[in-house]
């Protein structure tokens, strides 16, 4: 299901996108083997547009979580060096500490923005707003 504000990044994946960029992503990936070894997103879509694949970086994105969520290939790992996948259970740990962080740092957001909401119903705020 879509997740609103995020739906180009979150809506279910297309025919095209499972049954022939999922299987090229995968095979690519297979070949990326360890840290060392991580390609960029960029570096991706570049390789694959070159042979004539219809591939975003928003596209290639949404293939990989779906890849990582069906466990199509084991321990794809992402990290702002890019993409590979690996055999090393602390890669994998470090990962999943990385993710939490995330989720910790989204709901830290979240919160804040629930707490605004009284905030907003104050003198302050609304003059604000007004103003806008």
């Amino acid at each position: 299901m879509p997740i609103e504000n995020f739906k180009s990044y979150t809506k279910p994946l297309t025919d095209y996108e499972v049954n022939t960029l999922v299987p090229v992503i995968i095979k690519g990936l297979k070949n990326h083997q360890g840290k060392d070894n991580a390609i960029t997103s960029r570096e991706i879509v570049a390789q694959m547009a070159s042979k004539g694949y219809n591939v975003t970086d928003v596209k290639l994105r949404r293939c990989i979580k779906y890849i990582q969520y069906h466990n199509l290939l084991s321990w794809v790992i992402a990290t702002e060096i890019g993409f590979y996948s690996t055999n090393n259970p602390e890669e994998v740990k470090t990962q999943i500490e990385s993710l939490r962080s995330r989720e910790d740092a989204i709901k830290s957001v979240r919160e804040a923005l629930e707490r605004s909401i009284i905030l907003h119903k104050g003198p302050i705020q609304q003059k604000f707003f007004a103003q806008q």
